[in-house]
C-alpha cells in the first residue's frame, strides 16, 4: 500500500501550476512560483530544500534539460513575455536567463540618418539594427534588469534627439526627464518646472513643455532650466485646460493645443525680457479636440469631437474648410513624409490632405482602418492592415494598387528602411519585406 512519507508546507495562496521531475529516488525538481530543488531522506521522513529561487513567476510548462542544467519556463514577473532558466541542479546558481515574447524597452525608430533603426536596451546602450541584419536574422541580445545599476523606467517611452541629445519621458505626466548627451556614459535626471501636460518637442536648442498647470514651458533640455518666462494662458473654472501634443510650425513659433477646443499660436519675445507670448487671437473651434493636431508647411490639420475634420491656415489659424467623416475617427491626423496628412474613420475611411490643407481625396478602405501610421513612398501610400494585409494606393487620386498578403500578424505599424518595409510582428520581434520581392494582387 501507498504511504506518505514526507511532506512540505503549502504556499498561504494559490502561485500557479506546478511541474515536477524525478531525477532519482532521492531528489525531485519542483517548477512554480517558487522553483528548487528538494532532497528525500525517505529513513527520516524528511524533505530539504537543496536550493530555491523565489519570485520565479508562475510556471508555464514541464521542466526541460539541457545538459547539465535544467530549463524551467515561467511567466516573465516584469511585464509580457516567457522567461527561461537555465539553473545548475547541483547549487542553484543561474547560468543564464532569456525571455521570449517581451515587447522593446523602447520602440525601435529610424536613425538619424534614416540608414538603421534604433532602440536602447534595458542598461540605456544604443542597440542599432542594421540593414544586414535585418536580411539574416537572428536574436537582439539585451542586458535585463539589473538591482542597483540604472535600468530604463518600466513603461511606453517618448525619445526626442537633436543635436547629440538624447530625451527620454518616461511616463505622460513624468515631472522629469532622462537626458544623455553624446559624451555622457549614463542618462542623468533632469526635473522639470511642472509635470507634463502633454508631450515635449523641440524646439529649436531648447524644449517646449505643456504643464500639467495649465501653463507653457521652455526650458534647456540639458538642465532644466528656464529658457523664459513661461505662457499662463487665462484660467477659467469651468473649462480647465488639457493640452493635447504641441506641434512646431517654424522657428518663431509653435502651437499650443486645448482639449476644449483652442488653439493658440505662441512666439519667443526676446525684449524686454525673453518671453512666451500669444501671437493673435487664439481660434476657437466650438468644439472639442480629439486627437494632436498634424502641420504642413501651410497648414494645420484638426479632427474635432463632432466628427469633422478642420484645414487651417498656418500662418494666423484662419479657416480653410471642413469635412465630415463618415463615422467616428479611429487614427490620424498623420503627416507623412511628403508634407501631406492622412485621418482615418472607424469604418475605414480616409481623407488625403495636400501641404496646402485642400482635401486631395477620399476613399474606402474596407471594413477597418490600418494599423498604425501609412508610409508614403515612390508616390503610393502603403497601408497596413491588421490581418497583415498590405495595400498600395495611389497618392495622387487614392485608387487602389496592388494587395499583399503578408501571411502574418502584425503587431503595429510600418517602417521605411531604404527601399524596404519593416514592420513588427510580435512583441520584441521585426519583420522586413520587400514589397517589390512578393507576389502581388490587383
Amino acid at each position: 500500500p501507498l504511504r506518505r512519507v514526507a511532506e512540505s508546507v503549502a504556499d498561504a495562496r494559490p502561485s500557479g501550476p506546478g511541474f515536477a521531475r524525478a531525477r532519482s529516488d532521492r531528489e525531485i525538481w519542483i517548477s512554480g512560483s517558487r522553483l528548487g530543488r528538494f532532497d528525500l531522506d525517505s529513513e527520516r521522513g524528511s524533505l530539504t530544500a537543496n536550493w530555491t529561487i523565489e519570485r520565479a513567476g508562475p510556471s508555464l510548462a514541464p521542466i526541460q534539460v539541457a545538459g547539465r542544467l535544467a530549463v524551467f519556463t515561467h511567466q516573465f514577473e516584469e511585464g509580457p513575455g516567457v522567461a527561461l532558466w537555465g539553473v545548475d541542479p547541483s547549487n542553484g546558481k543561474v547560468a543564464w536567463k532569456t525571455v521570449l515574447g517581451a515587447p522593446w524597452p523602447l520602440q525601435p525608430s529610424l536613425s538619424p540618418d534614416g540608414s538603421a533603426l534604433t532602440t536602447l536596451s534595458m542598461d540605456g546602450a544604443e542597440i542599432t539594427f542594421s540593414p544586414e541584419l535585418l536580411t539574416s536574422g537572428g536574436f537582439v541580445e539585451m542586458p535585463l534588469r539589473r538591482p542597483g545599476y540604472f535600468n530604463l523606467p518600466v513603461g511606453p517611452l517618448l525619445r526626442l534627439e537633436r543635436d547629440g541629445l538624447t530625451v527620454l519621458v518616461p511616463s505622460p505626466q513624468a515631472d522629469n526627464l532622462l537626458v544623455r548627451a553624446d559624451n555622457e556614459a549614463d542618462f542623468r535626471r533632469i526635473d522639470l518646472p511642472a509635470p507634463l501636460g502633454a508631450a515635449p518637442i523641440f524646439w529649436g536648442p531648447d524644449l517646449f513643455i505643456p504643464g500639467l498647470d495649465g501653463r507653457a514651458y521652455l526650458v534647456d533640455p540639458r538642465t532644466g532650466e528656464p529658457r523664459a518666462e513661461p505662457y499662463v494662458p487665462t484660467f477659467d473654472a469651468r473649462a480647465p485646460t488639457r493640452w493635447l501634443d504641441p506641434v512646431f510650425l517654424d522657428a518663431n513659433a509653435v502651437l499650443l493645443v486645448n482639449q476644449a477646443g483652442t488653439l493658440q499660436r505662441l512666439s519667443r519675445q526676446t525684449d524686454p525680457r525673453v518671453k512666451l507670448v500669444a501671437v493673435g487671437e487664439p481660434e476657437d473651434l466650438k468644439a472639442t479636440i480629439d486627437a494632436p493636431p498634424a502641420a504642413t508647411r501651410e497648414s494645420v490639420i484638426v479632427s474635432t469631437g463632432d466628427n469633422k475634420v478642420r484645414s487651417l491656415s498656418t500662418r494666423d489659424l484662419s479657416a480653410l474648410g471642413a469635412w465630415n467623416l463618415d463615422l467616428p475617427r479611429a487614427l490620424g491626423p498623420l503627416p507623412l513624409s511628403g508634407g501631406q496628412v492622412v485621418v482615418f474613420d472607424k469604418g475605414g475611411g480616409v481623407l488625403f490632405f495636400t501641404p496646402d490643407g485642400n482635401r486631395a481625396w477620399s476613399a474606402d478602405l474596407g471594413d477597418q482602418p490600418p494599423l498604425g501610421s501609412p508610409l508614403l513612398r515612390d508616390n503610393s501610400l502603403w497601408l497596413l492592415s491588421r490581418d497583415g494585409v498590405l495595400q498600395r494606393r495611389l497618392a495622387d487620386d487614392g485608387s487602389p494598387g496592388n494587395r499583399l498578403v503578408l501571411n502574418v500578424l502584425p503587431d503595429g505599424g510600418l517602417w521605411q528602411l531604404g527601399t524596404d518595409l519593416i514592420l513588427p510582428v510580435a512583441p520584441g520581434m521585426i519583420r522586413r519585406v520587400q514589397p517589390d520581392a512578393l507576389g502581388a494582387a490587383p
